[in-house]
This record gives structure tokens, C-alpha cells and sequence, in this order.
């Protein structure tokens, strides 16, 4: 079974070159390729050389020589090896000839002792056959075949390596690597400078949209390997890292989190990258829906339903769903659970999302426009549904309608589906998707959406109703045929 181990060096000799030689300049492109065999490792190497012109025109079906040079650690350095060779181009102006076949001018190639010095390769081209090399070219070997090294054993040969790889020169020491590309070293990793995407959940899956990126210094433009790192004190996460090249210099890395948090606190990773280590530490919420950091107050309704309250700007408004089940006066409030029924209702009514009371909390009842609007009431004594002007107040307060709606929601994905996009709660608002109950009976929205109904109405079927959605921080409105079920605040009076 054969393997081919394959290095690409691109030259372009430019200009300067013909005022030096006063001769021709040309684009040499060649191929480095070991057949290495289980049998035999020969000690050669494939060589291809794209020959042109001072005219850049491809010199073609004629003999060149090419003399090859291995010089020691600099593009100066002592010739470790020479020799020479006389080819013939083809019809494309390639040449083709083995390194280490040629007619030794010095040293010996197959006593190269690649370990340890670094090398690079120089050749002098004359596109004429004769001694005049016009063409001169000089590049480092960072990756020499495994071939070459197979009869080297003892020699401070680095333990390992298979016919696959390339043993290469980084930073000074030679390493077995894949395709010639060195491990990735830094100088440190920046573990107080991460920057999360995504809010973690304690008890649910994190989002997919859930990532980390962390800073670094130092690096050396190696590759590095794909990795998992999990979860300590706060179990139950995953921290991957998708194989990929470091920055030369500073930069950053990315992680996707995966996983359901055993709880709340903090989920530590132990990260180890390039030769450092150092540990991040992430955030994860309980889920409660209020903002821990507020005060809030409280209001009961004529059920003994007790609800948190939260003044925001000059208002207080109630911080939870209304789950009201009998107006001011006492008087219950239909329960209509039959979607014909809820279709072809014109008065008060309510009905619990799917008609299953569990939902109630904490997201509450909901209701159709013509129990919001009755002179019965339902909101507590001292209180009232609030109008489209007074929702309008408080979104403008809040910033406007593109981030007023981040600013209402409760955080985390406990109630919010993934992402729960801009919500920080930092109203106090604590909005929950209670979802709807359209005119036809059908319930849809729950975990996505939240939809109050304003005390504005404005065709003899419509009200204006306000939204939330798990995807953005928006805070929209819009037109509803009354006979909808949607959530209800309470403001005070």
C-alpha cells in the first residue's frame, strides 16, 4: 500500500532578480512528494518546476539544468547538501526530477540528519541547459516525509509517527504533524474576558444558539484539535470546541454550551488550549420569572389570588397574570371550555390555556375582550385595564418599541422558549407567554408568546391587544376580534 505525503511551496521572482542576474525572472512553482512504502522508505524526493521565461512564456520541450541546495537554518546558511540536474520540460514547462537522484556536487543527502537543524531548500534554475543559473529561488522545509526518517532511528527522532505524517520543525523542535502544520501554543488564555450568548436555564436544555468566546494572547498560528470539556459545581453542561487555527498573535476562540444545568449557580469548564489552561465560569439563573434585584409589592384579587406588583415610571402595575375567576361584584365568570361554544360567544368569558387549570400558573387565565370591558370589573378594587395611551406609556418609557419588550420579559428559557431574544427584565415586568385562544376556540403561542389585552377598542368586533415574542425584544400591538382569549394586567388606579 502506497501514501503520498504532499508540501506546496509557491516562489514568485520578482522583478528586482532580472536587474541583479540581467536575465530572465520566472514563477517557480514546485511539488515535494515522498512515496513512502511499508517496504522501503526511499531517501527522495519528488520535485516539479514550472519553468518560464524572462517574457514569462513557458519554456517548453527543452533541456534546463537545475541545481538543488539543502542549506542549514538560514537562506544563507551552510550547504548541508548539493546537487544537480539536467532535465527536460515538457509541453506545460514542467520539470520534474527527484531530490537526492541528482549528480552530487557535496555533502550526502541521505546523511542528512533532519532532526536537528531546520533546512531550506534553494534552487538555481538556467532555462539554456547551461551554468548560468538565472532563476534563483530559496525556501524553508517545514515538513520533511516520514519516509526519510524511517532509517534514522536513535537519532533524537521524536517517539511516534506513522507513514501519514510529516515531521516538522516547531519552534525549533522537530514534532510529528498532520499535513506540516504545527500545534497551536499561546501565551495565555484571558479567562475573565469571555463574552456569553444565551442565558442558562437551570433544569433546561441549553439553547442551540448558547456559546462562549474567549480571548487570547500569543498565538503562534497553529492548529489545535477539537475538544469537550464538562460542567463542575453546576453539572450536567458541555463546552465544545470545533478543531481550527489560532490567531498569530491575540484572538479569541468560540465554545458552543450544550447540556441541561443541574441547577442554579455557577458552571464551571476546566479549558486547556495550547499548552494553557484556565477556568471559565458561566452563569445559571434559577428561572424565577421576577427580577430578584427589584422590590416588589402586592395586590389580591376577589379570589384571594395574590400577585406580585411593580411600579414602573409612575405607574404600578401587576407583575403576574390575572387568574381572576369572579368579577368585583362576586359574579362568576362563564368558563367556556367548547370551541363552538367560545366561537359563538358575544359575552364574558374565560378558560384556562388548553383547558387545563395547571396552566394557571403562573401564566395565568385567559380571557375574551368582553369580560376585559364590563362593568363588573375584574381587575382588583383600585385597579383597571389599562388603555392603549397607558401601554403606549409605558413602552416609551421603556425605550421605544424595538427594546421596551427585552425590558418586560422574564429571562431564561424556563418559561421563554429558545432564544427569549433581548429579554432582561429589567422592568420588572416579568412577562410570561401565556399564548392565546383564537375566535375559532384553537389555543396556540403558549411558551412563545404573550398577548394583553388593551381597554381600547376600535371597530364594533376589534380591540387593540399588545404582544411579546420569544424570538426578539420587540413590544408591538395589534388588532383582535374580541371574542379572543388572551392574558390581562391590572394597573392601579
Amino acid at each position: 500500500m502506497t501514501s503520498f505525503v504532499i508540501s506546496f511551496i509557491i516562489i514568485y521572482m520578482k522583478a528586482a532578480f532580472y536587474h541583479l542576474f540581467s536575465a530572465s525572472f520566472a514563477t517557480i512553482i514546485f511539488l515535494i512528494c515522498s512515496n513512502s512504502m511499508k517496504a522501503q522508505a526511499p531517501n527522495r524526493m519528488s520535485y516539479q518546476s514550472v519553468i518560464r521565461n524572462s517574457s514569462n512564456n513557458l519554456v517548453v520541450n527543452q533541456s534546463v539544468r537545475i541545481k538543488v541546495s539543502i542549506l542549514r537554518n538560514t537562506t544563507s546558511g551552510e550547504v548541508a547538501y548539493s546537487e544537480i540536474h539536467t532535465v527536460t520540460t515538457n509541453a506545460n514547462g514542467l520539470a520534474t526530477l527527484e531530490i537526492g537522484g541528482g549528480a552530487n556536487a557535496s555533502g550526502s543527502f541521505s546523511g542528512i540528519d533532519w532532526s536537528k537543524d531546520n533546512y531550506f531548500l534553494k534552487t538555481e534554475t538556467d532555462p539554456t541547459g547551461g551554468t548560468n543559473y538565472t532563476i534563483t529561488g530559496t525556501a524553508q522545509l517545514l515538513s520533511v516525509p516520514y519516509a526519510l526518517y524511517s532509517s534514522l532511528s536513535g537519532n533524537g527522532i521524536p517517539p511516534g509517527g506513522n507513514q501519514e505524517q510529516l515531521l516538522t520543525m516547531c519552534n525549533g523542535v522537530p514534532t510529528w504533524t498532520t499535513n506540516g502544520k504545527c500545534p497551536g501554543t499561546i501565551n495565555a488564555l484571558n479567562c475573565t474576558d469571555i463574552t456569553i450568548s444565551g442565558i442558562l436555564t437551570a433544569g433546561k436544555a441549553a439553547c442551540d444558539e448558547t456559546s462562549v468566546s474567549l480571548s487570547y494572547t500569543g498565538g503562534n498560528g497553529g492548529i489545535y484539535n477539537s475538544q469537550t470539556f464538562s460542567s463542575t459545581l453546576v453539572t450536567g453542561l458541555t463546552a465544545t470546541i470545533s478543531s481550527g487555527t489560532l490567531q498569530n498573535g491575540n484572538g479569541s476562540i468560540n465554545f458552543t454550551i450544550s447540556g441541561t444545568p443541574s441547577a442554579a449557580g455557577s458552571a464551571n469548564f476546566n479549558v486547556l488550549l495550547g499548552g494553557k489552561s484556565c477556568i471559565i465560569s458561566l452563569p445559571v439563573i434559577s428561572g424565577s420569572p421576577f427580577n430578584t434585584n427589584l422590590i416588589y409589592g402586592e395586590v389580591t384579587d376577589i379570589d384571594n389570588n395574590t400577585y406580585k406588583t411593580i411600579q414602573i415610571d409612575e405607574s404600578i402595575w401587576m407583575a403576574e397574570n390575572l387568574r381572576v375567576s369572579r368579577y368585583q361584584n362576586g359574579d362568576p365568570i362563564q368558563n367556556i371550555s367548547n370551541n363552538t361554544d367560545w366561537k359563538n360567544n358575544n359575552t364574558g368569558a374565560l378558560c384556562s390555556y388548553n383547558n387545563n387549570n395547571q396552566n394557571d400558573i403562573p401564566y395565568g387565565k385567559l380571557y375574551n375582550w368582553f369580560a376585559v370591558f364590563n362593568s363588573k370589573k375584574i381587575c382588583p378594587a383600585g385597579w383597571h385595564i389599562p388603555t392603549d395611551t397607558e401601554w403606549s406609556g409605558l413602552e416609551s418609557f421603556l425605550g421605544g418599541n424595538s427594546i421596551a419588550g427585552g425590558k418586560m420579559k422574564s429571562t431564561g428559557t424556563k418559561y421563554w422558549n429558545c432564544p427569549n431574544g433581548g429579554a432582561d427584565n429589567s422592568s420588572g415586568f416579568s412577562a410570561l407567554p401565556g399564548g392565546k385562544r383564537d375566535a375559532d376556540g384553537i389555543f396556540f403561542d403558549i411558551n412563545t408568546g404573550g398577548n394583553w389585552w388593551t381597554a381600547t377598542d376600535y371597530e364594533p368586533e376589534f380591540a387593540l391587544n399588545r404582544t411579546l415574542s420569544y424570538l426578539n425584544g420587540f413590544f408591538e400591538f395589534n388588532g383582535e376580534l374580541k371574542s379572543s382569549g388572551f392574558s390581562v394586567r391590572c394597573v392601579k388606579d
